[in-house]
């Protein structure tokens, strides 16, 4: 009997306590944060040292073809890779140059060097578009309203002058102009001007009267600031497809009239607004609606 009593003692006392557990479990997570910490740390030192590398490997060659033309190179030499797993290299070149290393994990991350600079430095080069970065219209194209924040005319011509650059049939409104935020498209400010296509940036809140009409439009994103669209805005166009997002508070009759619009998807409460659906969808035979909850 003694012998069982001992033998039960002895099992249970070496079992482990739950706090003891508890002391474990804290012990192996905190050990696991630990490598999971070190191990990014490596990660992001050896893309660096990656991003780096190619920078002046490529920046090395440059140099070799400036000193054997006069000039630098429109473009990287061909045995230089600028597209890989880990980083993008653009590049600019002529009378002097800039080589952009641009991480594909980390977007934010870029490393440059130039003929102006020297050295490698952090961020990009300015002529450069980061890795999904839209390259929007030149400022110069347009006729913008500092006070009230609105764009009131898109000129044929940068800075509206015959002898200057064309400006661009698509068009991608930029988000500021002069450093003031763009909030309104104005009246009639982009009519008859022939443009294929417009990426309107998420800083409009109103689109006025006729401000698209009559162009070459096919489809449009209305982005999620906007809350009201004006008479006529999209009138005359040859548009087959447009999203309206739940910011829309009004649709002005005959904003979207004279298109080629199949179905048009709606926020619930555009159904019964006063702004009449069927008005400002007008002439679009095969217009169909669909209402979102």
């Amino acid at each position: 009997m003694n012998d069982r009593f001992l033998y039960s003692k002895n099992k249970y006392s070496s079992a482990f306590t739950i706090v003891e557990l508890l002391i474990v479990v804290v012990v192996v997570a905190i050990l696991a944060a630990i490598s999971i910490v070190s191990y990014n740390g490596i990660t992001a030192q050896a893309e660096e040292s990656a991003l780096k590398s190619a920078l002046q490997t490529a920046s090395n060659k440059v140099l070799i073809e400036q000193v054997k033309g006069g000039v630098y190179p429109e473009n990287l030499p061909s045995d230089i890779e600028t597209d890989t797993g880990i980083y993008t290299l653009q590049y600019t070149g002529g009378q002097s140059y800039c080589i952009t290393a641009f991480s594909k994990k980390n977007t934010d991350k870029a490393f440059h060097v130039s003929s102006e600079e020297g050295g490698i430095q952090s961020g990009k080069c300015d002529e450069h578009l980061a890795i999904g970065e839209i390259e929007t219209t030149p400022e110069a194209c347009f006729e913008f309203n500092p006070s009230s924040k609105t764009i009131t005319y898109y000129y044929y011509n940068e800075g509206n002058n015959s002898a200057n650059p064309a400006c661009p049939r698509d068009v991608v409104i930029p988000s500021k102009i002069g450093g003031v935020d763009v909030d309104i498209i104005g009246h009639g400010s982009f009519r008859d001007r022939q443009l294929t296509s417009v990426t309107i940036p998420s800083s409009v809140y109103l689109i006025s009267d006729t401000a698209f009409e009559s162009n070459r439009l096919t489809s449009i994103a209305i982005p999620d600031t906007v809350v009201a669209i004006d008479i006529l805005a999209f009138r005359d166009n040859q548009l087959t497809s447009v999203f309206i997002p739940d910011s829309v508070d009004d649709i002005a009759p005959t904003a979207f009239e004279s298109n080629q619009l199949g179905n048009v998807s709606l926020p619930s409460h555009l159904s019964s607004h006063e702004s009449d659906p069927d008005l400002s969808f007008s002439d679009n035979p095969n217009l169909t609606f669909t209402i979102r909850p």
